[in-house]
């Protein structure tokens, strides 16, 4: 983020120092931000982020695309899990502007962050298509799930989920904080809820989630979310 604040342009992309990108990555990435015309767009705040193919160090294919289907970008997904992955991202000046000077304690991931942001103030897109090669390997700050199995062993790692689900409260917050008056009240009451889970009794909580359908991309994962707030 303090990078991002250091320099200025009309479209920023993200990128880890050890990842390919396609030769039609850019091109892709950036044609969202074009399809209005009178550069419309240039008003809105936008994320866009793409498909990717995970491969280890030598480059080899682990998993064709990561994303089999397309991802929901509502905030009922975004507020407890991140399903944006930073290194696909671009935004524009206007979801710069934004995101800029959050209190960097309460935010967990930069694209977790900006996700939020345009999720709850503008448009975020999806490309199925990948566009790059992310390779894993044992020094990733943050990896993908390989397989079934891997996904079984994070999504059941209670400890480490409760974690998670309290740093997104402190960040749904951080969001409300910032930028509480520039959102709609639909919007606005959604996080208020979300953030109310926390200290909601369980007959509360069941409601909240049964109401805005708080959950996570697959139904394993919110069949443990929703059982990790209601027992935790």
């Amino acid at each position: 983020m303090k990078l991002l604040a250091s320099i200025n342009a009309d479209i920023y992309l993200f990128s880890d120092q050890d990842d390919v990108w396609n030769a039609n990555k850019i091109g892709l990435t950036i044609a969202p931000f074009h399809q209005y015309n009178d550069n419309a767009v240039d008003d809105v705040p936008v994320l866009v982020h793409t498909n990717l193919s995970v491969v280890d160090q030598d480059l080899k294919v682990l998993t064709k695309t990561l994303h089999k289907k397309n991802i929901s970008s509502n905030l009922q997904v975004l507020l407890p899990a991140n399903n944006v992955t930073g290194c696909t991202v671009a935004i524009n000046q206007n979801l710069k502007e934004i995101a800029l000077n959050p209190n960097l304690k309460n935010i967990v991931m930069h694209d977790w962050w900006l996700a939020l942001c345009a999720a709850s103030l503008g448009k975020i897109y999806f490309i199925q298509a990948s566009t790059m090669l992310y390779r894993q390997h044992g020094s990733n700050q943050v990896g993908t799930d390989r397989n079934f199995f891997d996904k079984i062993k994070r999504v059941f790692s209670s400890k480490k989920e409760l974690n998670i689900f309290n740093s997104s409260i402190e960040q749904a917050k951080e969001l409300l904080r910032k930028h509480e008056h520039h959102m709609s009240a639909e919007v606005r009451n959604l996080i208020r809820e979300y953030i109310g889970l926390l200290d909601s009794s369980t007959r509360q909580q069941f409601s909240i989630l049964v109401k805005y359908k708080f959950r996570k991309n697959s139904i394993l994962g919110s069949l443990w979310l929703w059982m990790m707030i209601m027992l935790k």
